[in-house]
Formats: C-alpha cells, structure tokens, sequence
C-alpha cells in the first residue's frame, strides 16, 4: 500500500519545517536561531537577555537531557529551539552547545536543521558535531565519516576521535583502528564498559547491545553489526533512539508505528515527517486509518467517523490519543459537524484543543450541545468546555457562552516532577543558579528548574526546594501545571466508555 497521494494533500495543510526556522540574523552565530512559533510553544524573543555567555554555556553543561515526565522535556524543547537573540559575547561554540543539548534530548533532527543554517560547518567543529549526530543517529555513517574528514578544526576532540575509529573500523584499516583506540584510552575517553565494547566491535568480538543506556557510539555499532532492534529495546532507549527507530526504513513496520507515535507525542518527529514516514510502513494500523481519510469526502458524515476511529484507536492512552491528534490536525480543519448530529464530537474536540485550533474545537462543541442523538450532549458539551479552560480560558469562555455557560478562570495544582535518578550535587545547582537570578531572564530560569529537578537533596533539600521554586516564578512556568491538569482530564474522558447515540438522521424529500 502507498500514501503518496494522501501524503502530497495532507503536506499541503501543514507548514513545511523549514518555513518554521525563525531567522533572527546570523551574525557571528548561529545561537539566535530556533525552530518553534509562539504557537508551537516558543518562549518569548527576551529569553537570554542580560546572559553572559560563559554562565550559559556552564548551565548547558549541567542541565540533563533525560526527563522522566515528559512535560519537562517539553520545557527543555521549548528552551533550546525558541528563536530569540543570545547571550553577550554568543559564538558558533556556544550555538553549538546548545543545539548539542537539544539532539541528545531527542531533537537531533531540529538540531542539525538549525546548524546546517550556518554559513560553514568545516571551521566550526560544534556546529558540524550536531550535524554528524544527526547522520549517525539515522544511519549515514559514511556521511559522518566525510564529514570528520573535511573537519578543518578541532578533531582532537574525542567525539571525532571516536568517529574516526568507527570508520577506521568500517573501512578495514584495523591499525589505524587500533591507534586510534590506543589514543582514547590513553585520553581516558571510555569507560571501562565503553572500552570492553569498543575493543569487541574492533576485532569482530561477540557484541551486543548494552544492559544499561544506550550512547550515540553504541548506537552506531549496534547498526555496522546488525544486532535486531525489537519492542524491547524500543521500550528502554530515550527519545532520540525512539525517533530513529521510527526513521528506520527496512524494520518491522508495525514497531516503527509505535515508535511514531511516541515520536510525535515527544514532538521529536512533526506531523509533515511522520505523514511521509507512513507512506512506508505498508498496512500498519495508522497507515490504514489515514488512508482510509484519503478515501471519504472531507465534511462528510463519514469523515468524521473516520477521523474519530482514528483518533480513538488508542483507547485511555492520553500519549498516545496527543499523538494521533498532531498528526491528523490537518484533517481536523477538513471534518465538518452535521445538524443536530455529532457523534464524534468529543474526540474531534479534544484533538482540536490539543492543536491549538479553538474555531474546530468551538464547532464540534456547540454542535454536541445539541446533538439530539444523545440525551446527555449538552452535559458532556459543558464539560469538554470545563475541560478546555485549563489550557486556553479564553477559548473555552467564548465557547460557553455559545450554550449558556459562565466559565470562570480555573485554578490547578502545582505539579514539580523530579527525577527518578538525581545526580547532579546541591552545589552545582546554586551555582548555576547565581548567574541566572542576577540575568532574571527566562531561559537560564527555566534551565536552573530543570536542573533542580535532578538535584540530589544530601540534607539540603531546603535549599534545593527555594531554588526550584524560584526558578519556576521566574520562568513563569504555570503552563507546565494547567498542561498536566489538563493531561488528567484527557485520560479520565478517554477511559469513559463511547456513549450510546442513535442513527444519524435521514434526508427526508417528497
């Protein structure tokens, strides 16, 4: 089965990525530019205000790229790909260690798209190391390898010296693998387990993907070596692996459709990419739901039981529900409510409030409050209105006074999720923390909280907490609570079973 026809329409409705690319000026970096919109969630253009470069690139260093909630991957998102002018004294270097931190979080594809912006990559060795990351990470060894080559500066770094020893490796020239090898243990470049690893994949050893995290350079010695990417280790890498996992052409289909799907609740893969990514996985679930939406007219009865199936395929998976609903957002605006009749209502207008499309969400809301179909319409119409105040209260409140509702701004729980694993000591945070409160502007706020949130306590978690709980006022960060309140009642809707309606009605005529 191919999507080509469908994809071309649906690409037609969204905006190309590299139309998203904000191009503040490149002057002497690269640091001011981002890929995200005020409506995809970018901060405002003031974030690095009154930052000095040497305290970012210190909060770059400390800040994890690794979340256990995913909100707080979104925050970091919405930090390092926001456009906006950088620090005093921003160069390549800096831009680079930003964009760095942005693909090891899983953004590897926005990353490289950014620095490949940059006038030249072979004399700036951090901008070209965000792009290798990229072709590493998706399998073009043999690009990353010419890429190291042509590198004018800056190869002494063990990154490159490690790329060096995987083409080395590739291209058979087992000495100068060995030397190179000889030099990154000399450099203390790799762990005990890095070495044992890098040694096996050197002499053809018995070699196996490792029990612990994953390293970009395991990652690129699992793909030489073929070793199988199945649903377990889909289930353990981060983001970035899950990303590539469903960029991976030639694997199991329906795994790569559950990595999409993560992927694009992540918001590592965008709904352009992903509706082209289906056009190769054959007859998977999704790839059949969208298909099935090429198939019917748009603003027909049928449409919008298409798009509902679709949209509800997930079941109570709130992630999963986010996922198809950034991927059909397109065909959201072409689903149209019929009189007095609006079965999928709900779904629609879930979805719709979760794209940032208040006139679809009012359209199927206001037809739910007068669905005749179901005695209940007006109840679950004011609710989804309750629902909607917690993410955009303007929207819900013009939506409810459409169906009689008096909807006054809500207030939620504060919501701080640390990490499961923290490591970074007391100290370091307040010294991050220093800097960022004399600048007072949002992005090194927002990197101190996300720091916080992987600080050990060791009998001073007072002073963990106030710090926290500064950084959090600074970068004014209450969309982070109303998101994950809205996240509840997203799953609690999604766990009520699909209400009972009759038939849709008849056209009638002499």
């Amino acid at each position: 089965m191919r999507l080509t026809a469908l994809a071309a329409a649906a690409l037609m409705t969204i905006t190309p990525a590299w139309a998203q690319i904000d191009r503040v000026a490149i002057d002497k970096s690269a640091f001011s530019l981002g890929t995200l919109r005020p409506e995809d969630g970018a901060l405002p253009r003031s974030l690095w205000t009154d930052t000095e470069r040497n305290s970012v690139s210190d909060l770059l260093v400390t800040v994890p790229a690794a979340y256990d909630n995913p909100l707080n991957l979104e925050l970091l998102r919405r930090v390092l790909l926001s456009p906006g002018e950088g620090p005093k004294d921003a160069d390549n270097a800096l831009a680079g260690q930003k964009l760095l931190k942005a693909a090891e979080a899983g953004f590897y594809s926005d990353a490289a798209q950014l620095a490949n912006l940059a006038p030249s990559t072979n004399s700036e060795p951090a901008l070209a190391r965000v792009i290798a990351y990229q072709e590493l990470m998706d399998g073009k060894t043999d690009v990353a390898c010419a890429r190291g080559e042509g590198l004018r500066d800056g190869r002494a770094a063990p990154f490159w010296i490690k790329l060096r020893f995987v083409c080395y490796v590739r291209a058979g020239e087992g000495a100068a693998a060995d030397l190179t090898l000889n030099l990154l243990k000399r450099q203390d470049a790799l762990t005990a387990e890095e070495s044992a690893r890098f040694t096996a994949f050197a002499d053809g050893g018995e070699f196996a993907a490792p029990k612990g995290d994953i390293s970009l350079f395991d990652w690129v010695m699992m793909h030489e070596r073929g070793i199988t990417i199945d649903r377990a280790l889909l289930d353990r890498v981060g983001p970035g692996y899950t990303a590539a996992i469903a960029r991976m052409r030639g694997l199991d289909p329906n795994l790569r459709e559950v990595a999409l799907l993560r992927s694009l609740s992540a918001r590592t893969i965008g709904a352009e990419e992903a509706i082209e990514l289906l056009d190769g996985m054959g007859t998977t679930e999704l790839a059949g739901d969208v298909l099935t939406l090429s198939a019917v007219p748009p603003g027909s009865l049928e449409y919008a039981e298409a798009l509902g199936t679709a949209l509800r395929r997930g079941g109570a998976d709130a992630a999963g529900f986010e996922a198809r609903a950034r991927l059909l957002a397109g065909d959201l605006r072409r689903a149209t409510p019929i009189t007095n009749f609006a079965p999928n209502a709900t779904e629609i207008a879930l979805a719709a409030m979760i794209t940032d499309q208040p006139r679809v969400a009012e359209a199927w809301i206001t037809a739910l409050a007068s669905d005749q179909s179901r005695p209940t319409g007006l109840d679950r119409a004011r609710r989804l209105v309750d629902i909607y105040a917690i993410i955009d209260s303007e929207a819900a409140s013009r939506i409810g006074s459409f169906i009689g509702m008096v909807e006054e701004p809500r207030s939620v729980p504060s919501v701080t999720a640390y990490n499961a694993n923290p490591s970074v000591p007391v100290a370091s945070l307040v010294a991050a923390a220093l800097p960022a409160a004399e600048a007072g502007s949002e992005g090194p706020a927002a990197l101190v909280y996300l720091t916080g949130l992987s600080t050990t306590e060791d009998g001073e978690g007072g002073i963990r907490n106030a710090v926290i709980t500064w950084a959090r006022d600074k970068a004014d960060l209450g969309w982070m609570d109303h998101k994950a309140t809205f996240d509840v009642e997203l799953r609690a809707v999604l766990d009520e079973p699909a209400p009972q309606v009759a038939a849709a009605p008849q056209p009638t005529g002499n």
